[in-house]
This record gives structure tokens, sequence and C-alpha cells, in this order.
């Protein structure tokens, strides 16, 4: 992925590859968020799947209570707008496959939070704890996720240096 600016604008330019990965991605994201929505328990417990407990953690630590509450009351409309990032996402890639997408600002934001999500799951299923932690790297697998896991960190800073490079 390749971000260019354009006056005021950031462009995104992308491989029919590099699409098809994020967009795989970001449907395993929404099915796993919707998947909370299945749950009977919905909001009222931490999930129990480590990555969704990412995505939605306690928000309020040492008291169960409280946090029940309060999730409760925050976690759907969460949820949601992590799904509309992610589908909002979605719309931009269709776009970047045949040619440069400009992305406007909410565009901007829905990208930045979306590969947040998506390394946050992808840290859940590694087991990365803290920065510098390396995670699981037994099979194939973990190490097919470790490198989905460093290249979104890579679009990420490139999307974050071109935002920066356009506000100067």
């Amino acid at each position: 992925m390749r971000f260019t600016i354009d006056g005021r604008r950031i462009l995104l330019q992308a491989s029919g590859r590099e699409v098809d990965l994020l967009t795989t991605m970001i449907g395993q994201l929404t099915d796993l968020v919707d998947s909370r929505g299945e749950d009977p328990h919905h909001g009222e417990f931490l999930p129990s799947d480590p990555a969704l407990a990412r995505l939605v953690p306690d928000p309020v630590h040492g008291d169960p209570e409280a946090a029940a509450e309060l999730r409760l009351l925050t976690e759907a409309s969460v949820l949601s707008h992590k799904r509309k990032n992610a589908v909002s996402l979605g719309a931009v890639l269709g776009e970047a496959r045949d040619s440069p997408a400009a992305l406007g600002p909410d565009a901007e934001l829905a990208m930045l939070k979306t590969l947040t999500d998506l390394r946050l799951v992808l840290a859940a299923r590694l087991g990365i704890e803290h920065d510098g932690d390396r995670g699981r790297r037994r099979a194939v697998n973990d190490l097919r996720m470790q490198a989905a896991y460093h290249w979104l960190a890579g679009v990420q800073a490139d999307l974050l240096e071109a935002i920066d490079e356009r506000d100067r």
C-alpha cells in the first residue's frame, strides 16, 4: 500500500493482493464483532474470546460490578463503531483496487482505527501482551499472523506519516 499527497488529500494506492488480504481481514473482524451480538450475555460479561476482549476491554478495572454496568451501556455502541469503521475502510479499498482512492478525514480516521483493531485481534491470537513482545511463533499460521501484524503496523505508520506531512 502506498499513500501519496495531492494538495490537501491523501491518496491510497493498493495492489489487488493487498486489497484482497485487507478485505479478508476486515471480513474476519466484522464477523468477530458481530459474534458478540449473538452472545446471550452480550455486554454483561467480558467476552471469553481473548481477541474480542481486546476490542472491548473492561471499562473499569478492579470493580466487576461497575465494569459490567458500564459495559452494558457502552459495548453495543463501541462495537457498532468498530463495524462501521471496518465497512468504511472496505469501501475505500474497493475504490483503491482500480486507481488511487482519495481518503477524506473520516476515511483516514476509520482506516487508522480499523488497522488498530486488526492489530489488537492479531496480538491477542498471538499472545502479544506488550510492546516488544513477539508472541507465539510455533506454527506456520503463527508466522503468517506475525507477518500480517507487522505489515499492518507498517501501513498504519505510512498513513500517519502521510497525514503528518500533509498537515505540516
